[in-house]
């Protein structure tokens, strides 16, 4: 029995396209196999057809962060992984782009979530008042989370910061992120249909 081959998109691929990925991009100087406008819907791919779908550095150009999730959402399998990069909004570089139209948190793909699930509300989250309840959208894409993680400058990184931060993500943004600005978030999803 012949193994099945992994599909693999990388979404706003530009010039660091991801290895045996198809990749899509509106600029035809790129590495794209695939040029368009990830701001025009549909995408040109059938529904359910890529296993792995890439989204570095894209999420914060385009102009309707919930209509791309759910056009990721369509074009991905059951059970794909979705992973997703953007810059934090602490992160000072992220402001320096003038095609960036938002600046993220670690909470901004709560949205996309499930909702099955109760709120995991800690102790520590109702005495700082650091976690609030995601918002309620019309959206058809359904996630799980695998991970949500902050990365970090060498010097905050060398110093457990990164890792502090990661440990206590609302806390972080809540108190400490105007004092060690972030770089990155990577979020991690896995699609549910």
């Amino acid at each position: 029995m012949a193994s099945e081959t992994v599909r693999i998109l990388d979404v706003g691929c530009g010039n660091n396209k991801v290895k045996g990925a198809i990749g899509v991009d509106i600029s035809p100087n790129t590495q794209a196999d695939v040029i368009h406008d990830l701001d025009s819907f549909p995408y040109p791919f059938r529904d359910d057809e890529f296993d792995v779908i890439y989204c570095n550095h894209i999420v914060e150009h385009v102009a309707d962060v919930v209509r791309f999730m759910d056009e990721i959402y369509r074009v991905a399998k059951p059970g794909a992984i979705i992973s997703l990069v953007t810059p934090h909004f602490s992160n000072p570089r992220a402001y320096a782009d003038p095609t960036h139209r938002r600046y993220l948190s670690v909470a901004a793909f709560d949205f996309l979530l499930d909702g099955k699930a109760p709120p995991n509300i800690s102790i520590l989250d109702r005495v700082l008042e650091i976690k609030y309840p995601p918002p309620t959208l019309d959206k058809k894409a359904r996630f799980e989370k695998i991970e949500t993680r902050l990365k970090f400058g060498r010097p905050f990184r060398y110093t457990g910061i990164q890792w502090l931060a990661n440990r206590f993500l609302n806390a972080y943004e809540f108190y400490f992120c105007g004092i060690f600005p972030a770089r990155d978030i990577y979020v991690k999803l896995r699609v549910i249909k």
